[in-house]
């Protein structure tokens, strides 16, 4: 065949393809369009007087997730019976056992059983709302089997959620935050660190380790606490990379009154308006100093 012929036969076929694409669009407008129509009359038919019997299983046997979604509220109606739970706790999407499970979370039907459940979901976002359920439920005092289960959660979330919970009920133990010093995320680690030292559970060694932490956060918790740290880790961390943990370590020294002169000097040249402001309150600025000061951080634009 000639490029000629060839190319007569394409644009022959191209209205065809054409067609075809547009009946392909149309197809997905249609199901879309069918699955909201659906959706709105099955919210309708919850909300009524009398729902229609059997509707939360019809719900369920919805071939759209987002359809099946809807089992919360039915569960919310008080329409679903304890075997649709169940069902909609063991689905396939991820949805509809998290709305399942916020559904039961408010209407306060959540059993021991079914919270044991939730914390073995392959989910992170289910195991979420199992900390949620319990918190609702027991007024945030988890139980310390809980915690240090889920203190070794996978996901990374779930561990800083379950800690913050612990740090609130206080029932978190030293080896436990000493556990968490070393945890893979940042996060975590930043509030290991704060609530290590700020309960007196941190040693000095264990301070002058977060200093080194290649994580910010981390370094910023260490340098709170100057006294904590060794002379080298104070005037190490007034140079650091990181402008806040610098910012930080400078401040907490001169909060302590406890600052040398070459360690205000490399404080000053960081040009912060926020070391500025804490070395006039003191009264360690005047004459050249201040100039000297205000002229580091006018170049850098601070002030």
């Amino acid at each position: 065949m000639s490029t000629s012929s060839a190319v007569k036969a394409s644009e022959e076929k191209s209205p065809g393809a054409e067609e075809q694409g547009r009946q392909h669009s149309h197809s997905h407008e249609s199901q879309a369009r069918s699955r909201a129509e659906k959706m709105a009359l099955i919210k309708e038919l919850i909300d009524a007087s009398t729902p229609t019997p059997n509707l939360a299983k019809r719900i369920l046997d919805d071939s759209s997730p987002e359809v099946r979604a809807l089992i919360g509220k039915a569960i919310a109606s008080g329409i679903a019976t304890e075997e649709d739970k169940s069902r909609a706790l063991h689905d396939e999407n991820e949805m509809v056992r998290v709305r399942t499970i916020e559904a039961m979370i408010r209407s306060g039907t959540a059993t021991d059983t079914q919270i044991l459940q939730w914390q073995a979901d392959p989910s992170p976002e289910v195991r979420r709302k199992a900390l949620d359920a319990l918190v609702k439920r027991d007024g945030a005092k988890l139980k310390q089997e809980y915690l240090d289960t889920s203190l070794k959660d996978a996901n990374a979330a779930v561990r800083l959620e379950v800690l913050k919970h612990a740090v609130l009920q206080k029932s978190i133990s030293r080896e436990a935050i000493t556990a968490l010093l070393g945890d893979r995320n940042d996060k975590v680690r930043a509030l290991a660190a704060g609530i290590a030292i700020g309960r007196g559970a941190a040693t000095e060694e264990m301070v002058d380790g977060m200093a080194d932490d290649s994580s910010a956060l981390v370094r910023i918790a260490a340098a709170k606490h100057p006294e904590m740290l060794s002379e080298r880790q104070r005037n190490k961390m007034l140079t650091d990379q990181n402008q806040k943990v610098a910012e930080e370590m400078a401040v907490s020294l001169i909060s302590s009154g406890k600052i040398s002169e070459p360690q205000l000097m490399s404080a000053l040249r960081l040009g912060s308006r926020r070391v500025i402001h804490s070395a006039f309150n003191k009264g360690l600025l005047s004459g050249k100093l201040a100039e000297f000061a205000i002229s580091i951080a006018v170049r850098k634009g601070t002030i």
